[in-house]
Formats: structure tokens, sequence, C-alpha cells
């Protein structure tokens, strides 16, 4: 035991404790270990594959358990999760009779007298060797070797962000083994599962099976599956609801009239708003996405729909401009000049087709006098659209329910099309 002291490991300490105990307790005495590991160690190699015929494989078998998902990077594709993995196989020049030996079915060795598998995580960020810094493993009579190894690891998940911001994921921990070939070593099975007081309030995780050995360039693979659904909650619906709005707005801001003078404004407005949200909402997609977001996809569709009734809102404006210029032009005021001079001679006119002032009453030609002045009024009172009213304000205002029309027609072709394709990817 004085190998073991000399290691400053507290689970050094913590094994002569529970030796101790067993001992007090069964009676064993514990120069029975001490010649039960006399007699495996004397002659063993740690070096050798522990396989009675060299060419069998050395069957490993796993298990690895969730504990925690501490983050999950969806824009970089990174998963960080703690796990622990147990490995287990068979050394066939260490196994005993325990009745030979007090009973003792079970011994805690250094890891390094024995021989081990050299199994790492294929898809690690970095390179990430399992059980390699572990001081002792457990022995059993019939020559199982127990493993038994928790860490945090950082895998590559390849994303699909095709359903963002209501996405499933579906992640994978590739466990192989490095060096030896399939026909040295080889992972036959590896069990996998959650925790059972695993909790993560943002994922959905559902992670439970069985993954068989396959082929990784002559060298034995086994993966755990991981599904990932994005819980529901209040920044996703905080994300989707403008752009419900945004399309509504894109939509009716052809029944905005013309004559308010805010029409364009509005349309250049709502088209930048959606510009600067849609760069907000591509900052927050993971980049190494096998698909186009749908959200993404819709809000392009919203960018080109708004940036065509501003186009529209232009022109309609414009429209209305110059049928306000060509109405002004036609029913132009009278200049005041030229309205002394109609008058005068108008007022002539009257006067002569009026009778004599030295031929008729008073009474007469006064009340003559007072309605010609009275048309005369009228006349330059006269509003000045009503000849081209019924003209002017039809015109535009067909053209504003055109494109309000065109609107709708393309923004719910788009979202047929848009299901139909991601009903179309969903399946294939």
């Amino acid at each position: 035991m004085t190998f073991l002291l000399n290691e400053q490991n507290p689970i050094v300490y913590i094994f002569i404790a529970q030796v101790t105990l067993f001992t007090f307790v069964t009676g064993q005495n514990p120069e029975t270990e001490i010649r039960l590991r006399r007699d495996l160690f004397s002659k063993h190699n740690n070096h050798i594959r522990p396989v009675a015929n060299i060419s069998h494989p050395v069957e490993i078998f796993a298990e690895l358990q969730l504990y925690a998902l501490n983050s999950f990077d969806t824009i970089n594709g990174i998963l960080i999760t703690q796990c622990s993995l147990e490995l287990v196989w068979y050394d066939q020049f260490l196994f005993w009779n325990p009745t030979e030996y007090d009973n003792i079915s079970m011994i805690y060795v250094s890891s390094e007298e024995i021989w081990r598998p050299i199994v790492i995580v294929c898809n690690a960020v970095v390179a990430q060797s399992i059980g390699r810094e572990i001081s002792y493993v457990v022995l059993h009579n019939d020559g199982r070797v127990v493993l038994w190894y928790q860490e945090i690891l950082r895998t590559f998940c390849t994303i699909d962000a095709h359903g963002y911001p209501f996405d499933k994921q579906l992640c994978h921990i590739l466990i192989c083994v490095a060096i030896h070939k399939a026909d040295h070593s080889v992972i036959k099975q590896l069990r996998y599962r959650k925790a059972s007081f695993f909790k993560n309030y943002q994922w959905d995780v559902d992670m439970e099976g069985i993954g068989e050995s396959e082929d990784n360039s002559g060298r034995s693979l086994t993966r755990a599956k991981i599904l990932l659904s994005r819980r529901i909650k209040i920044n996703t619906l905080a994300m989707m609801v403008p752009s419900g709005i945004f399309t509504v707005v894109s939509i009716f801001v052809f029944l905005l009239p013309a004559e308010s003078g805010e029409k364009v404004s509005l349309s250049t407005t709502l088209f930048l708003s959606i510009i600067v949200y849609l760069v907000e909402i591509d900052k927050m997609t993971p980049k190494n996405s096998e698909s186009m977001p749908l959200l993404t996809l819709y809000l392009l569709t919203l960018a080109t729909l708004s940036g065509f009734n501003t186009i529209g809102t232009i022109i309609e404006c414009r429209v209305y401009i110059m049928q306000e210029r060509k109405s002004n032009k036609e029913t132009r005021p009278v200049p005041n000049d030229e309205k002394v001079t109609v008058l005068t001679r108008k007022t002539k006119t009257d006067t002569e087709q009026a009778p004599s002032i030295w031929n008729c009453d008073s009474k007469v030609c006064g009340e003559s006098i007072k309605i010609n002045q009275t048309r005369i009024l009228a006349e330059e009172t006269q509003p000045e659209f009503d000849a081209t009213d019924k003209y002017r304000r039809p015109r535009y205002q067909k053209l504003s329910r055109i494109f309000f029309g065109v609107s709708v027609t393309y923004i719910i072709t788009s979202i047929i099309v848009i299901c139909i394709t991601s009903t179309f990817l969903t399946e294939y």
C-alpha cells in the first residue's frame, strides 16, 4: 500500500477507511487483500490487451448519463453538457475465486496497474479523452473492470433552424475508440439516458436509448442521441408579434388617404423598421444551419412587400399631385385686373341691354342693376373644382385599391408557398 499512500489523493484515505470498516464488520483480514493483489499483479502486464485469444477484440460496454444541460449555443452549434460515462470490460487475466480470499469479490485498484481502452469524444470541440485522469477503477472477481468518469462535454451539434423559433434539434455525442482498430477494441453497446433529477427551463430534453457499434474508418464508434425541443417563452412571443403587426400595417397602408400627406413617410418608416428587425433576427438565428429559418424567409418576403408598397405609395401620391396641378390650372382664379375688365364689360353690356334710365322709372332700373350684380357675384364665388371632382378623385383612389388588392394577394400567396415549402422540407 506504500505506492498508494505516496499519492496525495483524498480517495486513498477514503479507500483505507472503507477497507478498515469492511474488515471490522466482516472479520476479513487486510493481509488477505494484500495477498490477492500480489497474486494478481505479480506477473501482470498492463500493456497487453486482456484477451486470452489475441485475435478476439476487447468488448466494451458503456453507459452515458446526462446530469445537466449547461448551455446550447445554437448560433455556433456547440452543446455543453455535464455527463457521466461508465465503461465496463472484462480482463481475462485478472480473476480469482472469492472463497480462497475470505470472500473478497471486488477491489479498488489503481488505473495505472491495468489495461485501459483509449476512449475519446469524437465530435468534441477540443480533443477530449475519457477516463485518463481517473486514479482508480473497480475490479470484480470475474475479471469485470468498471471505470466511472464524470466530465463536462463540449460537443458540436448540427443545427436545423428551419422551424426557428419553434425548432427541434437532434444532437449526438459520439464515443469512439482511438488508436485501436475495431478488431482489437470495440464498443459493443452504449446505453444513454438522462438523470431523474435533470431539469432545464429552456429546452425539453429527450434522451434515452441504446446505441450500437458503428464503423468509423476501421475504428469502433457509437453515439448517444439527444433530442432538444425549444420551449415557448415570453421572448419567443415577443419575437413573433412584431411580424404580425408589420404584415397588417404593410397591407393597410393604402387605406390612408393621399390628402393626409403622411402616406409616403409611413411606408418608408415601415420599410426601414422591417429591415432593422430582419437584421436583428438574423443575428439570433444559427449560422451553420442546413436550411434557412422560415421566420427569416417570411421577413424577407415582408420586406419585399413593404418595398413594393413604398413604390406604389409614391406612384399614387405622384398621380394625386399631377391631378391636383391639372385641376388648379383648369379652375385658375381670375386676376383682379381681369375681374375689373370683365365686370366693366358686363356692366356696360347689361346697361346697354337694360332700359334707359330716362325711359324707365327708378324702381324698375334699380331692380335690373341689382340682378346683374348678383349674377356677377355668383359667377365669381362659384366652386373651383366642381367641374373636375368627378374625374379627379376616383382615379387615384382606384389606383390605391389596386395596390391594396395586389398586396393582399402577394402576402397570402407568400404564406401558402412558405407553408408548402416547410411541409416539403420536413418530409424530405
